[in-house]
């Protein structure tokens, strides 16, 4: 995957890598809520991702991996005709938005990326088959696909996730839109 021509790191400049990077989001279900431990392809944990199981805005909160808070991701509370979720630090936790789009078309799951009002990108794919391109500034960013499926997966509804993301992106940013499509087009368990 090549290089976006200029970097983009919303969140955090310090998780931008110079050369491409594979996350793996494997999900976990706990009493208290889901999340989801964030590795790289050598099985360092990059992120942990905690979710608010009785929060009504769905809040997912990112920390690296020493536990420090970077950014949180949550559901718009109004409602509106299309899903909307919110990606920021406590500061300015409305810095981006993640909104779908184009309801036409029940087939494909599409959303605008949002940054400081502004659309700087999109994610297109297709929710149940896992599979997702992210383009900042008309550039592909990353690639999401399903892991194959797993016992865990199948008896839980806890998915695995790989992500190949391209040198100069926000790795905390890209977590944390992987969450936002999850939460927008979550499957019903």
């Amino acid at each position: 995957m090549q290089a976006l021509s200029t970097q983009f790191a919303p969140l955090s400049a310090a998780h931008a890598r110079s050369t491409p990077t594979d996350l793996i989001f494997q999900e976990k279900l706990t009493l208290t809520g889901d999340g989801a431990a964030v590795t790289d392809e050598d099985g360092t944990v990059l992120f942990r991702i905690k979710a608010k199981l009785m929060s009504v805005s769905a809040r997912r909160e990112l920390a690296d991996a020493s536990g420090a808070v970077i950014a949180g991701a949550r559901m718009k509370k109004t409602p509106g005709l299309h899903a909307a979720v919110y990606i920021g630090p406590e500061s300015n936790e409305k810095l981006m938005m993640v909104k779908a789009k184009g309801l036409r078309d029940i087939t494909k799951c599409d959303v605008d990326i949002y940054l400081n009002d502004k659309v700087v990108g999109e994610a297109c794919g297709n929710w149940r088959a896992k599979t997702f391109d992210v383009k900042i500034n008309g550039q592909l960013a990353g690639q999401m696909t399903r892991k194959s499926t797993t016992a865990k997966g199948i008896l839980f509804g806890a998915d695995a996730y790989h992500v190949a993301v391209a040198p100069n992106v926000d790795l905390a940013c890209m977590a944390l839109l992987i969450c936002a499509l999850d939460e927008i087009y979550h499957d019903e368990r």
